[in-house]
């Protein structure tokens, strides 16, 4: 991972926000997405992301927040950016393009599962806009997968 530096307007934003940073990497192969790993001042790795408009960023911020939500804890957002709580690890990405076909397959299926559970869930009473176009996204996203053969009929369904 690249080190950068964070601009000074950045860094004065997370500042004002009680997020002290003492160096940053980058984390994004590519220039149009920002993302970079933080050490922070108090010992902690947070993970900071730029939106691609303050629209993107409100939904986030607000799923970010909701109760017994299983994501990276919120730490601070600065207009478009977001800082969460770090989990270390592979990107899934990654994994998939270095492991064999079986194993590739079984990551899918897995996040499939999770992606099914999560759009099946009611959301909480904080303003959150209805799952709808979400689960329209997932269906052509697992037809798109059963049609290339990475997931099965089964999975496909629960989708």
């Amino acid at each position: 991972m690249p080190r950068v530096d964070l601009s000074p307007r950045r860094r004065a934003g997370l500042v004002a926000r009680g997020v002290h940073v003492r160096q940053a990497w980058s984390l994004s192969g590519h220039p149009a997405t920002v993302a970079m790993r933080l050490d922070l001042a108090d010992g902690r790795s947070a993970k900071l992301r730029v939106y691609p408009s303050s629209a993107a960023a409100d939904r986030v911020w607000r799923i970010l927040r909701c109760p017994n939500a299983v994501l990276p804890r919120p730490i601070a957002r600065q207009g478009r950016a977001i800082v969460v709580e770090f989990v270390p690890g592979t990107p899934i990405d990654v994994l998939m393009r270095r492991c064999a076909r079986a194993d590739a397959d079984r990551f899918i299926r897995g996040a499939a599962r999770a992606l099914a559970a999560l759009h099946v869930v009611k959301p909480p009473r904080a303003g959150l806009e209805a799952a709808s176009g979400s689960r329209r996204l997932i269906g052509r996203v697992a037809a798109r997968l059963r049609r290339s053969g990475r997931i099965d009929a089964e999975t496909d369904q629960q989708l």
